[in-house]
Parts: structure tokens; C-alpha cells; sequence
């Protein structure tokens, strides 16, 4: 067990340094009060931290070999030949890329000599899940209807009711009442917002909100096709510079051939995250498997309009489903 001291303003200031250094497992040992501020002891057991992990991964594989099951059902469930079958046969009727879909299963038979579909599933969707902790600054990418404004406000109000500070920022010019309804959110939720119509004013307005601990750029939506649009955000997305991360937000209704027309409209951005929108009306087999193509991790999924609700963790059994749902 390390001890760290962590130094405030006020408790609450020096126990966000705490969750975000150590996370919500460390214990707090001691809370001092000193001149123009306080200083609060913490301590984290990094054994007890990995065994709870292991723990939930052990949980995670036992539901992720019983989705397995459950799709292959009980007459031949103790067989892998008869899981990867199931596996095939469900990505085949979700209409994912024969390619991607090959490539796929080539993987989960390549994850290790003796492991089962279950493990080797596990293995690669555990590096399909990205961190579910926000970066600085994060701008927001996709196509339009597919709930991009309200994933972003929803990630925010998570944030804001972990103690961090967070802004929000609209650059849509396109959809009448974009940068008017994100503000509407961030006065009913105490965030900051502002607007920004070019890229000038987009870099200035991060600046101004440089004391923050999280800046989320909600984006006009791109279909494929618009490149005058396309080369708009690429430009809006450049002016912050290379520590920017770039999420690309879609839903999980698109089939195949759509999916892969999103991600060469937005590809030129590098995304390094994706969040996988209308979860509660498609398992979103199509996009996940595009995703795991080209090395995007997924964060989340949102199942609903619900604010803040209706957004969780991107989980391997959870991506298990999507691949599994039909």
C-alpha cells in the first residue's frame, strides 16, 4: 500500500485529485486542514485493486460462456465447433462484412492454442472496450440523427456528478437550435457551455476554458458524401491540435455497407474511441465488427433519450451480445 498526500483548496478539490489519481478504490486515511487549504492522505492497495479485477473479469467470462450457450442453445452447448458455428451464423444475419466477419472469426480461432470460443471472445473484446474516463478535450464526430448531442450532454453529466469540471462546447451551424439546446442542458445541469462558428473561435473558446477538467465538442453531423462538410470538420478538429481525441458516435441500426461508408467519411480524423447510439433498437453487430477492423475501441452504448440515463459501459460480454443477438 502507497500513501499520497493530495493538496486543496477546500476537501472536496483535494478529493477530486484523489479519484482521479488513484480512482474510487483508494481509501482515505487522513484529512489535515493547513493554511490556505487542506491536505487529505489517501492510500490504495493495488493487490486487493488487481484481485477485484480479476474477480470481475472471472464474472465477465462465466456470462460471457453463457451468451455463448445460450445463442447455440442446450442440445450442443459443450461444444466450441458448435459456439464458432453460432458465432458465424449470427454475424452472417446481421449482415456484417463477409471480410471483417472472416477476419473475425480467423481471430478467435487464432487467440490461443486450447482456449474456448468463450475465452478467446473474451480476449478480444476486452481490447475492443476502451477507458470509460473522459479525456481534456474530446470532439464528437458522426452522422446526423444518430444522437450525438445527447450522448455528449449525457457524458458530461456523468462527469459533473463525479466532481469534475466540464464544459461544453457547440460548433453545429447546420441544425437549426443546436448550440441553443446545449446550452438549455448545460444551464439545467450546471455545466458551462459556448459556441463556436469557426475554427478560430472554436481554439479561443478552449482556451477560455483551460481551468476545466474535461472540454466535449459536440460537432455538426456528416453523412457520407458531404465532403464540403467533411473538409469543414477536419479543419474545426485540426485547430485544437494534436492533443484533441476525436470519438465517432453512430448507431447500431446501420447494416454493413453503411457502416463502412461512416468510417471513410470520418477515417481522415483518426478517431481513437466509438459509441455505439440506439442500442435498445439493434444489436449493432455491423458497427462493432467495423470497429474491431481498424483497432477503434468502444466506450459506450446508449439505449435511450433519457438524460443522464440510458448510457452505459461498453462491456465484453456486453459487445459479446451485439455479435451474438441474432
Amino acid at each position: 500500500m502507497k500513501l499520497r498526500r493530495f493538496t486543496g483548496a477546500t476537501t472536496q478539490e483535494a478529493l477530486q485529485q484523489v479519484k482521479r489519481v488513484l480512482g474510487p478504490e483508494a481509501v482515505i486515511l487522513d484529512t489535515e486542514t493547513v493554511p490556505g487549504g487542506v491536505v487529505v492522505t489517501a492510500a490504495i492497495d493495488h493487490e486487493a485493486v488487481a484481485a477485484m479485477q480479476a474477480d470481475t473479469m472471472s464474472s465477465e467470462a462465466r456470462a460471457l460462456a453463457a451468451a455463448v450457450q445460450a445463442t447455440v442453445g442446450t442440445a450442443d452447448a459443450g461444444t466450441d465447433a458448435a459456439h464458432r458455428a453460432a458465432l458465424a451464423r449470427s454475424l452472417a444475419r446481421q449482415g456484417v462484412d463477409g471480410l471483417v466477419a472472416a477476419a473475425l472469426l480467423r481471430a478467435v480461432d487464432g487467440a490461443g492454442t486450447g482456449a474456448s470460443v468463450s475465452d478467446a471472445l473474451m480476449q478480444l473484446l476486452t481490447r475492443q472496450t476502451a477507458t470509460t474516463g473522459l479525456v481534456a478535450i474530446d470532439c464528437f464526430v458522426g452522422p446526423p440523427g444518430d444522437g450525438k448531442t445527447t450522448t455528449v450532454v449525457k457524458l458530461a453529466a456523468h462527469a459533473r456528478q463525479s466532481g469534475a469540471r466540464v464544459a461544453l462546447v457547440s460548433t453545429d451551424t447546420h441544425r437549426v437550435g443546436a448550440a441553443a439546446e446545449l446550452e438549455i442542458y448545460g444551464r439545467a445541469l450546471g455545466i458551462t457551455t459556448a459556441r463556436a462558428t469557426s475554427p478560430a473561435e472554436l481554439a479561443a473558446a478552449v482556451r477560455r476554458l483551460g481551468d476545466c477538467d474535461h472540454i466535449l465538442v459536440d460537432t455538426a453531423g456528416v453523412a457520407p458524401g458531404e465532403s464540403a462538410a467533411r473538409s469543414e470538420l477536419v479543419r474545426l478538429v485540426d485547430s485544437l491540435g494534436s492533443g484533441t481525441a476525436c470519438t465517432v458516435v453512430a448507431s447500431a441500426a446501420y447494416g454493413a455497407v453503411a457502416v463502412t461508408r461512416i468510417w471513410d467519411t470520418f477515417a481522415a480524423l483518426s478517431p481513437s474511441g466509438g459509441i455505439m447510439t440506439k442500442r435498445d433498437l439493434a444489436p449493432g453487430a455491423p458497427l462493432l465488427a467495423q470497429l474491431w477492423r481498424v483497432a477503434v475501441p468502444v466506450s459506450h452504448f446508449t439505449t435511450g433519450r433519457r438524460i443522464p440515463d440510458d448510457i452505459e459501459p461498453a462491456t465484453p460480454v456486453r459487445l459479446a451480445e451485439s455479435l451474438l443477438a441474432a
